[in-house]
């Protein structure tokens, strides 16, 4: 009978993981945890958010992206998305188009031709021109080309961390400024990753809607920035999600919205109804809203007839009924708030009313949620 084998075998060591495999799990898991936290908070904290009410006001996205760009969807696919949203028209600006396509009825939505120009100052939206600009035109005057094409050329976010606007003089003739840009409020977001941007994603998990609302809280505020451009005639206030298809744009179309205050229908032939919104907007019957935060029916700045106004005039806010613990009248420029409704212009100059919501945030302080945006005024010395 053999005798068992006394040999030793050498033990086989497990090999060691590596130290940046070990740092880079826990990076993993803590970026996890962090997302859910903040998912969390948004699940099960009371929100100030809420459906918006049904209301009679025309709705639409200005600043809309499509594969004709860099977007993600046709035009089909953010007509659909507009129309589950409750819209009834968007204004696409894709990217330097060679030619703009017509004017077209998609889903029930009419789908208005604009563009998005690169230029060395910066980025211009435009809608209402005979057609696109030429390369020429957008490296030279775009702002007055726009103008002379019979177009409304409105200054895209302009105080955005990596493409803001630079020419303050072609700005001063424009016809607006992008003053809510969803742009700049993920740009805002992203110059601050850890105490920012991680919540905002995390609670996009749960509600995209809110995450764009905290997004755009974050937004350097371009209306003082409007302000300063005065001239003659006061400018109009734009606000444009800047979709491209991610968040969704469903998310998007129920986050921003312009509401028409003077037409409560569009006629039915596309290029009739893209000439009446174009000279709706060029009027300034319209506001901005965050329908994502509450309903807004009923708001109105009074009266609405008029857009240039004498010093020790006074305005009439009307908030809508149905409102938000926390709503805040912020009066920017040569105004002051005497109440809760009520606005005394006080110098020459431009006028701002916006609504603000001051609530608690993601856990991170109180936040003060861009709300309303009404169209500026001009104010004149008196006679």
């Amino acid at each position: 009978m053999r005798r068992p084998s006394m040999v030793l075998r050498p033990i086989r060591r497990r090999k060691k993981t590596p130290g940046w495999i070990r740092l880079l799990r826990w990076a993993l898991l803590l970026l996890a945890l962090t997302l859910g936290w903040f998912a969390l908070l948004a699940a099960v904290r009371p929100l100030p958010l809420t459906p918006p009410a049904a209301t009679r006001e025309l709705r639409g996205a200005w600043h809309v992206h499509t594969t004709r760009s860099d977007g993600r969807g046709s035009p089909t696919d953010v007509a659909q998305a507009a129309r589950a949203a409750g819209l009834d028209f968007l204004v696409l600006t894709d990217h330097n188009p060679r030619e703009l396509p017509t004017p077209a009825r998609e889903e029930g939505v009419l789908l208005v031709p604009g563009e998005e120009s690169s230029t060395p100052f910066g980025h211009l939206a435009d809608v209402g021109s005979r057609r696109a600009l030429t390369d020429a035109e957008k490296v030279s005057a775009p702002v007055r080309a726009v103008l002379a094409l019979g177009g409304l050329a409105v200054v895209a976010h302009p105080l955005h961390p990596q493409r803001a606007w630079a020419d303050l003089a072609q700005a001063r003739i424009a016809s607006g400024v992008e003053v809510w840009s969803g742009d700049s409020a993920w740009g805002a977001l992203r110059q601050r990753p850890l105490t920012r941007l991680l919540p905002a994603l995390g609670t996009a998990l749960v509600s995209p809607e809110r995450a764009m609302v905290y997004a755009l809280a974050e937004a350097r505020p371009a209306e003082d920035w409007l302000l300063s451009l005065d001239g003659p005639e006061p400018k109009l206030a734009f606000c444009g999600p800047d979709a491209h298809g991610w968040p969704s744009y469903g998310a998007a179309f129920r986050w921003m919205s312009i509401h028409l205050t003077g037409i409560a229908s569009l006629p039915e032939a596309p290029a009739e109804a893209a000439q009446a919104l174009v000279q709706e907007l060029r009027a300034g019957r319209f506001y901005c809203a965050v329908d994502a935060l509450a309903p807004v029916a009923g708001f109105a700045v009074l009266p609405a007839d008029r857009r240039t106004f004498r010093v020790g005039e006074v305005l009439e806010v009307r908030l809508p009924a149905v409102r938000p613990p926390g709503t805040r009248l912020h009066v920017h420029g040569s105004g002051r708030a005497l109440d809760a409704s009520h606005v005394r212009l006080e110098a020459p100059g431009q006028v701002l009313v916006e609504v603000r919501v001051e609530t608690p945030g993601l856990g991170l302080g109180d936040v003060s949620w861009p709300w309303l945006l009404a169209q500026p005024v001009k104010v004149e010395a008196p006679p």
